[in-house]
């Protein structure tokens, strides 16, 4: 009696152990497990599907779906009803590559007819995608590159305070609003 006990138990500890999903299992990531499987028509079940699910969302306008990679880089996913972009991102939340993205190439001309000083954040994200900064000191100063390597610099807290369009060297070009 006491055998068949211990078989029961030993046969239910087994089932149990190897019932847990997938995706409770933290895998070791790396970029190119991304780099070439990751596609803009995935949906969210297929991702987590792919690669497990993000350790974090830290989106705010849209889900920013985080995977912490091997080296101690990371695997930014900005999402809405659809994968919107793909970023590989350094330690300090730098770029490295953009393995995609869904938003309009960015230039000066795009801000400055689009930009309104009535936007909200989650308005602002809506249409040039996620800052790739934030260097404020007291309220957000949101950095968005352009595709000319100039930035345009959005003074925020619960509104716009300014937009700036600013050349490499950090000088002022021009004031948007």
């Amino acid at each position: 009696m006491k055998t068949k006990i211990s078989l029961l138990a030993l046969f239910l500890t087994i089932i149990v152990s190897c019932s847990t999903e997938s995706n409770s299992v933290n895998r070791d990531l790396y970029f190119s497990d991304f780099e070439n499987t990751l596609k803009s028509n995935m949906t969210y079940n297929d991702i987590v599907a792919k690669f497990g699910k993000p350790q974090s969302d830290i989106g705010s306008g849209i889900h920013i779906y985080v995977y912490k990679l091997v080296d101690s880089t990371e695997i930014w996913i900005g999402y809405t009803d659809k994968a919107e972009y793909a970023k590989h991102m350094d330690r300090n939340g730098q770029v490295i590559n953009t393995l995609f993205s869904n938003f309009t190439e960015l230039t000066i001309d795009f801000f400055k007819a689009n930009l309104t000083v009535n936007m909200n954040y989650d308005e602002i994200v809506t249409k040039f995608g996620e800052p790739q900064n934030d260097i404020g000191s007291g309220i957000h100063i949101y950095v968005y590159k352009l595709v000319d390597s100039t930035e345009i610099w959005i003074g925020y807290t619960d509104k716009i305070f300014y937009a700036r369009h600013m050349d490499t060297n950090q000088q002022l070009i021009e004031d948007l609003i």
